[in-house]
């Protein structure tokens, strides 16, 4: 009877262990497939003393321009006419959660990229609105904005149509891609500039060049043999990029959702270059006429000659011809 007590006792602890286990197991899958965090951004406002009506629904609203930011991250909105109730908020990269579209979340990344805090366009309040516009009119239908200097001052409009181009013309830029060939070739101790007629290679970075030097300045790309290597390799040029975080969307219970802008799937190109080898001519000649002419029983033709290079590494067979001549191609620059 003590026996099976014990067996009892031993099988529900083990039990209550694999229960532990299991719950534990479901918390951890959950929390990493959420891939958000639970009140963790605090929305700071930055007024900028601007005021905006925007008109939607056949009415105008007025608001205040400020500039939003999260965990010292500027974020936009994307919810026309939705209020900010809180100032706390939740985080995820999970942009599909936001209610948009997968081509709504691909075109408003680009506009946040390329927005306020894309390279010195922070120096420009004029950018933040610019962004902003750009996103509640891609997101909606019949709306119209008049940005002016201060509700005190309806009089003195803000123009803000040359930073929407200039966003707009980025993006345009970004659809691009370099113009190079698929198959390069150069011989050593040349170089061959290839000049981008799209005009955005200068936006890319060398991020694959074995047995080249490669460099890219204005619109051209350069490329120079090590000279120490021939046959086909490739080259890799990739878009920059400007953030080092992905794309985040903020949100809270009834609250106005936001976003902050991240990083976007870069542009890569790639492409073989081949490297051509130079080529040696030899010619036999006959001592006695110091001629490719044969004399008397002298032979020209078979000759077999064996190439080293500088350092003793057997490059090559020349074998002449009836006159003398031999050619050896596709070596490496040197000696």
């Amino acid at each position: 009877m003590k026996k099976i007590k014990r067996n009892h006792k031993k099988r529900s602890i083990i039990y209550k262990v694999l229960f532990i286990i299991i719950i534990l197991s479901i918390f951890y899958s959950f929390t990493y497939s959420v891939k958000a965090g639970q009140n963790d951004s605090e929305l700071v406002k930055n007024y900028t003393g601007h005021y905006v009506y925007v008109n939607f629904n056949n009415q105008d609203h007025g608001y205040n321009v400020i500039r939003y930011t999260m965990n010292n991250k500027t974020v936009y909105c994307i919810e026309l006419g939705t209020d900010i109730t809180s100032y706390t908020y939740n985080s995820t990269d999970d942009l599909q959660s936001s209610g948009l579209t997968e081509e709504q979340i691909k075109y408003i990344k680009l506009l946040s990229y390329y927005g306020y805090d894309y390279k010195d366009h922070n120096k420009n309040i004029k950018y933040y609105m610019a962004t902003q516009e750009l996103i509640w009119s891609y997101l909606n239908k019949n709306i119209t904005f008049k940005w002016i200097e201060s509700k005190t001052e309806p009089n003195n409009i803000l123009n803000i149509e040359t930073e929407k181009q200039d966003i707009l013309n980025l993006i345009e830029s970004h659809l691009k891609t370099p113009l190079i060939p698929e198959n390069i070739k150069v011989k050593v101790g040349n170089s061959i500039t290839i000049e981008d007629s799209n005009n955005v290679i200068n936006n890319y970075y060398i991020e694959e060049n074995k047995h080249l030097n490669t460099k890219i300045i204005d619109n051209n790309l350069i490329i120079t043999p090590n000279n120490k290597h021939v046959g086909i390799v490739p080259i890799v040029i990739k878009e920059k990029e400007e953030y080092q975080d992905k794309s985040t969307l903020y949100y809270y219970d009834n609250s106005q959702k936001m976003i902050s802008a991240g990083t976007i799937e870069p542009n890569a190109i790639s492409s073989n270059v081949t490297i051509e080898g130079a080529t040696i001519y030899f010619q036999k000649y006959d001592k006695d006429n110091n001629s490719n002419q044969r004399s008397g029983e002298a032979i020209l033709y078979d000759a077999e000659y064996k190439v080293y290079d500088e350092y003793n590494n057997n490059i090559g067979l020349m074998v002449t011809n009836s006159s003398g001549l031999s050619t050896i191609s596709g070596i490496p620059f040197g000696k």
